[in-house]
């Protein structure tokens, strides 16, 4: 695909069969920002488990889990912001039935972050949600999933089926992003999943309250 309308994430082989560790690349994906370096921790995270093989009953070698634990603890913020404007997004389209605006699903995440203590003006606010948003814009969809669902972000650890639903809620998000919010405001080129997997299109969360659609400015 062009620059401009992402590029699919290489989890599937020529013959269409999985990679080596698909899981693997889903987490380097999710954990870096530079799309350049994706392959190179993948790479090294299969020649860890080459050299020092996975101990019975574990999914992760010890590399996967640094790898999956920088994910978890460094940019941690960055990552959940991320994913939490595209969850609002969604949830701001479920509830009005148009196409929603980052900048009311920024200022939903900014509003609730400051609910929750954070220690800035609602002007810094909004700003650190935008900078997080633009870190991981290209895997926000990831992201998203990640804030719905963490359980599920845990298992997908040396699981095809884990993996798969993980990807296909996944792209339930990009198609949604690609159809109601792309716009000349709104541009990214995001790391898409292939189409072998079927969106899931069906996708639990809380319904917008009353308070919440007079806070996003669209009631």
């Amino acid at each position: 695909m062009t620059e401009n309308s992402g590029t699919y994430l290489r989890i599937f082989e020529d013959d269409d069969s999985w990679i080596t560790r698909p899981d693997y690349m889903l987490l380097a994906a999710m954990s870096e920002p530079d799309l350049a370096s994706v392959e190179q921790v993948y790479s090294a995270m299969l020649s860890e488990n080459e050299h020092n093989p996975i101990e019975s009953g574990k999914g992760l070698s010890k590399f996967g889990e640094r790898v999956k634990s920088r994910m978890l603890e460094q940019s941690v913020k960055e990552r959940v912001v991320a994913g939490e404007v595209i969850l609002e997004l969604a949830r701001l389209a479920s509830a009005t039935g148009k196409p929603p605006t980052v900048i009311a699903a920024r200022k939903m995440v900014a509003f609730k972050r400051k609910q929750f203590g954070a220690q800035a003006t609602p002007t810094t606010i909004k700003r650190d949600v935008e900078r997080c948003l633009q870190m991981y814009r290209n895997t926000a969809h990831f992201q998203a999933v990640a804030v719905l669902d963490p359980a599920l972000l845990a298992n997908i650890e040396a699981s095809d089926e884990a993996t798969i639903r993980f990807l296909g809620l996944a792209r339930a998000f990009e198609q949604f992003i690609d159809a109601n919010v792309v716009s000349g405001k709104f541009k990214w080129a995001p790391v898409r999943v292939p189409n072998q997997i079927q969106a899931i299109s069906h996708i639990n969360f809380i319904p917008l309250s009353k308070q919440e659609l007079r806070d996003s400015g669209v009631s």
